[in-house]
């Protein structure tokens, strides 16, 4: 499969060879930039709590190992980050929401939401929102009131699970310790290998001596 094309046969991704174009709109002023540059063309968004994987999924679309940079910090994407691809479709990075520790939470409120829903409000080309969600984190109500405003707006959500992989490891790490005191008390003994159940004992009684 060499990409995704429209209707008109125009390929709008090519695996390994993309030509990506990195636009950085942090403010409000260079976002509707970024928007009027970009007027012309599809518009494809991607959000979720930090850490929660849209860099490696960006990076996996676009066949690029480090276009996005990962990273275990929170909050490694500080702006809005239109890329784009052949000059077909743009690919847009949005700030994470806070995550469960509220690393970035401030940041968020005072920067990041009006930034994200001025860019979810002006792109007239935008046609949907990726929404990245790490498998083992609950819903938080930061995403509840991010989504549902999102949908008041019309646009289309598609739910993307990520690091299912993750729970086969923690379940094997959290059993580890139990079948460490399991081995260390050892079977119990009517389970252990080669042992025999006891006889009874059924041997006569002894006989009382005969009186003279």
């Amino acid at each position: 499969h060499d990409g995704a094309a429209d209707s008109g046969g125009r390929q709008y991704m090519i695996d390994k060879q993309n030509d990506v174009l990195r636009l950085q709109c942090p403010t409000p002023q260079v976002l509707q930039q970024g928007l009027l540059e970009t007027s012309d063309l599809p518009h494809i968004c991607i959000a979720g709590e930090s850490n929660a994987g849209k860099s490696s999924l960006i990076n996996h679309l676009l066949k690029k190992k480090s276009l996005a940079k990962a990273s275990s910090v929170a909050g490694k994407t500080r702006s809005v980050d239109m890329m784009l691809v052949n000059e077909r479709v743009v690919i847009t990075d949005l700030p994470g929401l806070p995550s469960r520790d509220h690393q970035v939470a401030a940041m968020w409120e005072r920067a990041w939401r009006p930034l994200v829903f001025s860019y979810v409000r002006k792109c007239t080309q935008l046609r949907c929102m990726l929404y990245v969600h790490d498998v083992r984190w609950k819903v938080t109500s930061y995403v509840r009131e991010f989504l549902e405003e999102v949908g008041e707006h019309g646009l289309p959500i598609v739910l993307v699970l990520t690091k299912d992989d993750r729970i086969v490891h923690e379940v094997r790490r959290r059993a580890a310790p139990a079948a460490g005191r399991q081995r260390s008390r050892g079977p119990p003994a009517s389970s252990q290998v080669g042992a025999r159940p006891r006889r009874r004992d059924r041997r006569a009684p002894a006989r009382r001596p005969a009186r003279p």
